[in-house]
């Protein structure tokens, strides 16, 4: 089963779906905190048809707030960049092909570390560790709360990436609450800080 919700300017609609059935659907007032309303539709759809969570194969979330943000610059978080493919990517940096106005926005850091995988799964390079660190310390003195973190190949080989939320979480300062999402089949974390 596969839920979708679309979190419009007015209103937060999810369905549940049993491939082309709608099981459960609900609607309500989009939420100043986006989170809250999307939460609230999961348990809505996930209560009306007593569905197991364990049971759901996928959560698809359609919104037009990050689009609107990237659109306008405007309430955009300065976000570090880790990417996990030195050797082999040392030419095409983080946020190269970005409009300049967009990567400013966003800070602009990034780090380049050894590690990733060929599209044979063959290791790059092994996971440059003391980089990590280098750059996990380098991003709590920057006072970045959002991490993005990729690595070349990850849907062949997610060993090394699925490493770093965990290093990441594991680094930042203990007054934080720490979140590390998976985003996409495409294979890109995010790992979020909150001051508590």
């Amino acid at each position: 089963m596969r839920i979708g919700i679309d979190v419009g300017g007015t209103n937060t609609d999810a369905v549940l779906m049993d491939g082309e059935t709608v099981v459960a659907a609900y609607k309500t007032p989009t939420t100043e905190n986006v989170e809250t309303g999307v939460i609230r539709a999961l348990r809505e759809v996930l209560g009306a048809s007593g569905t197991d969570p364990a049971e759901i194969v996928a959560v698809m979330i359609g919104t037009t707030h990050f689009t609107n943000a990237v659109v306008e610059r405007r309430r955009l978080l300065e976000v570090g960049a880790i990417r996990l493919g030195l050797p082999a990517t040392r030419s095409l940096p983080p946020f190269s092909d970005w409009p300049g106005d967009l990567a400013q926005a966003l800070g602009r850091h990034s780090w380049m570390l050894r590690g990733g995988h060929e599209f044979d799964g063959r290791e790059i390079a092994p996971l440059d560790e003391k980089g990590l660190m280098e750059a996990i310390g380098e991003i709590r003195a920057r006072g970045l709360r959002s991490v993005a973190i990729s690595s070349v190949f990850s849907p062949v080989s997610a060993t090394m990436e699925s490493v770093l939320p965990k290093f990441c979480v594991r680094n930042f300062p203990t007054s934080q609450s720490r979140k590390a999402i998976r985003s996409g089949a495409s294979g890109f974390w995010s790992v979020r800080t909150r001051r508590s």
